[in-house]
């Protein structure tokens, strides 16, 4: 736990240097940043990510008004039954899990290669709304894929099915849903913040 509370309160820092330097004069960052190499490396590495990360997001639009497009009925509420059994690559979508408005997400069942194995595929609405092309699969599926942290499910595979639908492939992490979970405990909403700042 002394581990994870440290990690926490190190983002904590990289966060709040961050938004230091969004606010400070452009004509002083470069040398508040040589500063911050100078005395804390670690910081400086980790702020300079986190600074790239907000260039390419703003570079592809992350959570433009494309994406904040998509109709309120695609929040589906009851899966399509008839994907049961579909084939996807190697996995066989067996049983629903969940829906939203990303898409659904079914549990797989890998039946082809070296092993066998259970993950959640996760098959995402397909959009042509707004001015600009949302990403392409390739490209989120490489962001996803490099992102390594405890409390994200590692991405397995990619592809698109036979009728375009795009799916992603991740870990599968049984468990209880983090909302049902807090709503058992009747957790404040102070309290699922801290909770939701930990992971």
């Amino acid at each position: 736990m002394a581990n994870a509370t440290h990690s926490i309160d190190a983002w904590r820092e990289v966060l709040a240097l961050f938004d230091r330097w969004v606010e400070s004069d452009p004509l002083l960052r470069e040398a508040e940043l040589d500063q911050l190499r100078l005395n804390q490396p670690l910081l400086h590495t980790r702020l300079l990510a986190m600074i790239e990360a907000d260039r390419v997001a703003g570079e592809r639009s992350f959570l433009s008004e494309a994406a904040l497009a998509l109709p309120v009925d695609m929040a589906e509420t009851e899966p399509d039954l008839s994907r049961c059994g579909l084939r996807l690559g190697a996995w066989v979508l067996t049983d629903p899990i969940g829906s939203g408005g990303m898409g659904q997400v079914w549990l797989g069942d890998r039946q082809r290669g070296l092993y066998q194995g259970n993950a959640a595929v996760k098959l995402l609405h397909s959009t042509r709304s707004g001015p600009r092309p949302r990403p392409g699969l390739r490209e989120r599926a490489t962001s996803w894929a490099q992102l390594t942290h405890p409390h994200i499910a590692k991405l397995l595979d990619a592809g698109v099915a036979e009728d375009g639908t795009r799916y992603l492939v991740l870990e599968y992490v049984q468990g209880e849903r983090i909302d049902s979970w807090c709503d058992a405990r009747s957790l404040d909403l102070q309290a699922r913040l801290r909770l939701f700042m930990c992971m």
